[in-house]
């Protein structure tokens, strides 16, 4: 054990002079063959090298060094640790072939980007690469767990490479950005790979793409379509509908089933694009009437949330409104449309066009995602100056009207809310209860315990005490074991005789003796 850590305390005092004095050439060459000559001297070396490198007092290897430091990393199974060193050195110092050869062979693919990327300024060939080992796998059907990250992998990297970043991290030179986009673009929609056999399909990188993961890769495009350059059309040969149309070809014409995943995620991307660029693109109307019918088809899938929002963004663009050619979308065929899908936010953001106030409450509350949403847009109704009389009668009645729904959902929300706006109607709403005995339990709950943040003691006028006293009976009837405890807590909102009553009636013997004795009849 000594002698590693003397070979350790040495490296550390050579490393620290010759980098001192810039002197690595001495480092890697006469005093790595002393080291070299004793392997804990060697292993001592390669290891004492990478806190340097990652601290970038370090920012090349010799060839020599760096073949060894690999191996030496290979041995100890700790090849993300050369990694993460490679992308801390220089590229322009190494030998770029040597370290190429290095990454691929143990694939460490984030290295071989950096590589590519920052040595050769290459952008086009670490992706043409992976997309080769991701088609190969997927062709096989084996994709791996390895496999799928290297998917996703490229994913990332074209985020980077759309957004002006450099990868895996730091940002591209300015004069750069455009020329890699430009790159990056022309690699991805290339017609043909290089060296195709003569079978290969058009447009492989794109069909690869898709077939991995079509989601993923219009959200991967969404992102990259928000640039200046396609808005400016300074990307050469490109825009965006020469994509779009590219990818229209592919999905549409090829595809077997309109609601395919492929199909929903490019009708989606498309919806999007049009609510964004819709004065740049050029849409066929049959193709628009695709789009709409499969966004708003009605079945309950993964994209059920997506299709929704792309919907929306349509409506929120006010593109019925401006193209000619659809006007055959009237108010009421989209209403009927986000109806038949259940699209309750499309169908409120209609609704709120025409004031149907009422329709947007049944929005709030069968729309499982926004249930509570309800209560505070009846508040907000209810209190607000934005609205007239007659509005918040309509709400008011559709609130009283969906009572048993509303206290599903929250009975305390409820409650609080009848107590704040509609205190003049607690009297009806017991009213419209009583045939549901458990909802009404529920509602009073909300409106006398004093959890609830309006409790009668609370309340500046509590309902009156027939009310009171019918939630005490209820009580008795549905938590018997309850009611002590609450009457000696409220003992101030109920009347003696008739809460008596009401115990003897159910026999709760607590309660009972409690209120006995509250009258002086102790006997």
């Amino acid at each position: 054990t000594a002698l590693p850590i003397f070979f350790t305390e040495l490296m550390a005092i050579c490393a620290d002079y010759c980098i001192a004095f810039g002197r690595t050439d001495v480092l890697f060459g006469a005093l790595y063959e002393c080291f070299r000559d004793n392997s804990a001297g060697r292993a001592a070396f390669l290891q004492r090298l990478e806190p340097y490198i990652l601290a970038d007092k370090l920012t090349s290897l010799s060839p020599i060094v760096l073949k060894d430091f690999v191996e030496h990393y290979q041995n100890k199974r700790k090849l993300e640790s050369v990694e993460k060193c490679l992308l801390h050195l220089d590229v322009r110092n190494l030998d770029i072939h040597q370290v190429v050869i290095l990454c691929w062979t143990h694939c460490l693919y984030d290295a071989m980007i950096y590589v590519y990327n920052w040595g050769l300024n290459d952008y086009s060939t670490p992706l043409e690469e992976l997309l080769h080992l991701l088609r190969h796998a997927m062709k096989a059907k084996k994709v791996s767990e390895a496999d799928r990250n290297t998917g996703y992998k490229i994913f990332v990297y074209l985020n980077y490479c759309f957004a002006g970043m450099g990868y895996p991290s730091g940002s591209l030179p300015r004069e750069r950005i455009l020329l890699v986009k430009t790159e990056v673009y022309t690699s991805l929609i290339a017609r043909h790979t290089k060296d195709a056999l003569e079978d290969e399909p058009t447009y492989p990188n794109l069909r690869t793409l898709l077939a991995f993961d079509a989601k993923e890769f219009f959200n991967v495009l969404s992102r990259a379509f928000n640039g200046d350059e396609f808005s400016e059309n300074r990307v050469d040969g490109l825009s965006r509908q020469k994509i779009i149309n590219i990818l229209s070809a592919l999905i549409i014409s090829h595809s077997k089933a309109e609601t395919s995943l492929e199909v929903i995620a490019f009708f989606v991307f498309l919806a999007r694009q049009v609510a964004k660029h819709g004065d740049q693109l050029e849409i066929q109307s049959s193709m628009f009437e695709r789009m709409i019918a499969c966004v708003t088809e009605p079945i309950h899938d993964s994209s059920h949330e997506e299709r929704e929002q792309a919907f929306l963004d349509l409506l929120n663009a006010g593109l019925f409104e401006r193209e000619l050619k659809l006007k055959e979308y009237t108010e009421e065929k989209l209403l009927l449309l986000a109806e038949n899908a259940d699209f309750y936010r499309a169908q409120q953001c209609l609704y709120e066009r025409s004031r149907q106030l009422a329709k947007i409450v049944s929005c709030y509350m069968r729309d499982p995602a926004r249930k509570m949403e309800a209560f505070r847009f009846i508040h907000e109704v209810m209190s607000s100056d934005d609205y007239v009389e007659f509005e918040r009668e309509e709400v008011e009645r559709a609130a009283l009207n969906s009572l048993q729904d509303l206290v599903a959902i929250d009975s305390e929300a409820t409650a609080r809310l009848i107590l704040s706006d509609f205190a003049h109607d607690i009297v009806e709403v017991v009213q419209r209860l009583q045939s549901h005995q458990t909802v009404l339990y529920e509602f009073l709950q909300g409106v006398f315990d004093s959890r609830a943040g309006y409790s009668v003691s609370k309340s500046d006028s509590p309902p009156p005490a027939d009310v009171h006293e019918q939630y005490i009976e209820l009580m008795c009837i549905y938590h018997p074991n309850a009611v002590f405890a609450y009457l000696r807590r409220c003992d101030a909102y109920y009347r003696l005789e008739q809460t008596l009553a009401i115990c003897d009636k159910y026999r709760v013997t607590d309660a009972q003796a409690f209120l006995l004795e509250k009258t002086g009849a102790v006997q």
